[in-house]
């Protein structure tokens, strides 16, 4: 006997409800035979392999290791295992993706140990209220989402979420529904909810990749301005940027460049010299920038961030 990891939940269920600085659990696990085992009938017709004297046995940890809960559930036991952990950390998205430690042993006997399940776990509370809004435990969220589609290459989507999480974005919407439950740990380990939504809902929600807009170009997926865009609308950690790609040739000779930032005000030096000043943003147009030599040497400074670009000859006209 075994776990059945092609359930969809990979063999573990876990139910939790919070309330007045608590937290219910409810386990359920999906087993699979191996060989020829005892079976006990269930009330609804299906059969649950049930060694003599098998059991479960649950242990959780949390973020810094101690152990919060144990159990010990047998088998044949009908109603599902359950715990209550007392004044429980919440899982808070990107501000705190606090996760709890899991694992389940499918034990023959004291001393023999059939399976093992091992995961992470997230206690949270997501839901609308109509006319209000969503809710995070409890708290106003406001959905910053970003439409993703899983990659063929499984190897970069932590990078993905990564860049996904640093701009300030707080939700994952799939382009096709369809994830497992591996993509659903890295999404707690970043902070992110899942979200799904229909294309047509969907029409207001950056695209991560795969189209000429998206927030990385198709062309060695690079971080495009529109990625840029949406960080200084979302990001809170302070940054500055100079789009290179914006800059251009004016009429009369003189160029003009976009910087994008989180920061209120923006400083743009030109050859090492203080050029103008900036408000507002989040995207700031700095024009009739004086073009006596190339290459032309930009730097935009916002509190304590700066970034530099060397233009060399350049014959964009706008």
């Amino acid at each position: 006997m075994r776990f059945d990891r092609t359930a969809p939940s990979g063999g573990l269920e876990i139910y939790s409800t919070v309330r007045n600085g608590k937290a219910a659990l409810e386990y359920k696990v999906f087993l699979q035979q191996t060989g020829s085992e005892e079976y006990l009938e269930k009330p609804d017709g299906a059969s649950l392999v049930c060694p003599r004297g098998g059991y479960l046995d649950i242990r959780m940890w949390d973020r810094d290791g101690q152990l919060v809960f144990c159990c010990c559930h047998p088998l044949c036991e009908e109603e599902a295992a359950k715990g209550l952990l007392l004044h429980p950390r919440l899982w808070q998205g990107v501000e705190e993706p606090y996760l709890y430690r899991i694992r389940v042993s499918l034990m023959e006997r004291e001393d023999v140990c059939m399976d093992v399940l091992e995961d992470t776990f997230a206690l949270r509370t997501f839901r609308h209220i109509p006319e209000k809004g969503w809710f995070l435990n409890d708290q106003p969220f406001q959905i910053r989402a970003v439409e993703y589609e899983l990659p063929k290459e499984a190897s970069v989507i932590r990078g993905d979420l990564e860049l996904v999480r640093n701009m300030g974005a707080n939700t994952l919407c799939l382009i096709d529904g369809k994830f497992d439950r591996e993509f659903c740990r890295l999404c707690d380990e970043a902070g992110l909810l899942l979200w799904w939504r229909d294309r047509e809902t969907a029409a207001d929600i950056p695209r991560f990749y795969g189209t000429a807009d998206s927030l990385l170009t198709l062309q060695g997926r690079t971080l495009s301005d529109r990625y840029y865009f949406y960080r200084a609308y979302w990001s809170r950690e302070p940054f500055v940027y100079i789009s290179i790609t914006s800059l251009s040739f004016q009429k009369n000779g003189n160029a003009q460049v976009t910087v994008y930032s989180n920061q209120k005000k923006i400083a743009l030096y030109v050859n090492g010299v203080l050029f103008e000043f900036r408000m507002g943003g989040p995207d700031f147009l700095f024009e009739e920038i004086p073009v006596k030599s190339l290459p032309l040497l930009l730097t935009a400074e916002a509190g304590s961030c700066s970034m530099s670009v060397t233009a060399y000859p350049f014959t964009k006209y706008s």
